[in-house]
């Protein structure tokens, strides 16, 4: 695209639409500034940024008490002469000090206000998280009274966990309308409901196999290669294969696995978004495989809590896998075969 002044001297005084039939498309003439007209804007602009600027040292010298305009200026912050009366220390205060203040920060701690306006879970059938218990150190309410005259207002009417489930886990803590009536102070449960909730997802390991992994208490033993010594001889090599399942119960397992592959919706590995709400919206958009996210092997086997949720499979999901990566087959294995006796459903 050319500018006017790009456009030949014999073709300046056509119009237009007569460049623009010839080929050239040049910038519309109300388009076209004067160079002389950005140059004024330009040294207007510098010379507002100046006087703004000095308008600013100006004020900062009238704000500080006792303080000295020259030192101000030029971004002096003796320890000698105090402006501020902070120990003798001058100058402004700088961003840390500003923000322990609190003058730019009131509403940063939004999530602890809100969970001092949760009812305790003591009088929810739980326990109080305070240590040891004691009432007076919960940053919860204790009182039905006031949690009901301080709760906040209602996100919505129906509750979907109380409408799918007949009882809300969150109890008198929900944030529908549903669940805040005042009605339900003593029943949150429909008359139909069962008695437990309904299993949301499967494949939850104890909570004490962390414990037990992390201090090597945790016997792997079919996926560890026993010593050569015990392998010397017929009947070394006898017991060791007596201890392990026949290659025809192993095929017969993977083959029952594979039956079921062909002419099935496998939903693609995912790593990131490959998580529990996505997969079983993908089943029921009639999704038959799906796969979890990619834990580490390693990490499983220390007990990470992390890496262990990754496991988790809701039960609409028909056919599950589980992704693992690792640096070694040992590792892989032994990960395999806590995965395999501990969840299992897979």
């Amino acid at each position: 695209m050319a500018s006017a002044g790009d456009v030949p001297e014999g073709r300046r005084n056509q119009s237009y639409a007569e460049m623009q039939a010839a080929g050239i498309q040049a910038i519309l003439p109300e388009f076209v500034l004067d160079r002389s007209v950005v140059e004024q804007a330009i040294e207007a602009a510098e010379g507002k940024d100046a006087a703004a600027a000095a308008a600013a040292v100006d004020a900062t010298a009238a704000d500080t008490e006792g303080g000295d305009a020259a030192s101000v200026a030029s971004g002096s912050t003796g320890r000698g002469s105090s402006t501020t009366g902070r120990g003798g220390r001058g100058g402004r205060r700088s961003r840390r000090q500003q923000k322990r203040a609190g003058d730019q920060d009131a509403d940063i701690g939004m999530g602890a206000k809100t969970r001092e306006l949760m009812l305790c879970g003591a009088l929810l059938g739980g326990r109080c998280r305070a240590p040891g218990g004691d009432a007076s150190r919960c940053h919860r309410i204790h009182d039905l009274d006031q949690f009901f005259a301080r709760r906040p207002d209602p996100i919505a009417e129906e509750c979907p966990a109380f409408a799918a489930f007949g009882q809300c886990p969150a109890g008198l803590n929900c944030r529908f309308a549903s669940c805040l009536d005042v009605a339900a102070r003593k029943s949150l449960r429909k008359p139909d409901a069962s008695a437990d909730p309904p299993e949301t997802c499967t494949n939850k390991p104890h909570p004490l196999l962390g414990l037990l992994l992390r201090k090597n208490r945790y016997t792997v033993d079919v996926s560890d290669t026993p010593p050569m010594s015990d392998l010397r001889g017929e009947a070394g090599r006898a017991a060791y294969l007596a201890s392990r399942p026949s290659a025809r119960e192993r095929w017969a397992k993977v083959e029952a696995f594979r039956s079921r592959l062909p002419g099935a919706a496998i939903i693609a590995p995912l790593t990131t978004v490959g998580n529990l709400p996505f997969r079983r919206l993908c089943t029921d958009m009639a999704a038959d495989v799906t796969v979890g996210e990619m834990a580490i092997a390693s990490e499983v086997l220390k007990g990470a809590s992390g890496e262990t949720a990754l496991l988790a499979r809701h039960p609409s999901e028909r056919t599950f896998g589980v992704q693992l990566a690792g640096g070694n087959e040992g590792v892989l294995s032994r990960a395999c075969e806590v995965l395999e006796r501990e969840c299992g459903a897979f």
